[in-house]
């Protein structure tokens, strides 16, 4: 159950973050490093619950 809600998250975070590299439009380069930010780490705590469920 947790790879697949893990998936679920990480197919999520590809798509905000190609969503917010292509079509967004920020005010500020602070803004856009703080919502990648958040993005990329979404993106590597996804991989890390995946990859856990193959060590078992």
């Amino acid at each position: 159950m947790k790879f697949v809600l893990a998936m679920i998250y990480f197919i999520l975070c590809i798509l905000n973050l190609i969503y917010n590299i292509f079509i967004e439009k920020y005010a500020s380069g602070l803004e856009a490093i703080l919502v990648m930010g958040i993005t990329a780490i979404g993106i590597w705590l996804s991989w890390t619950v995946m990859s856990g469920s193959f060590k078992k």
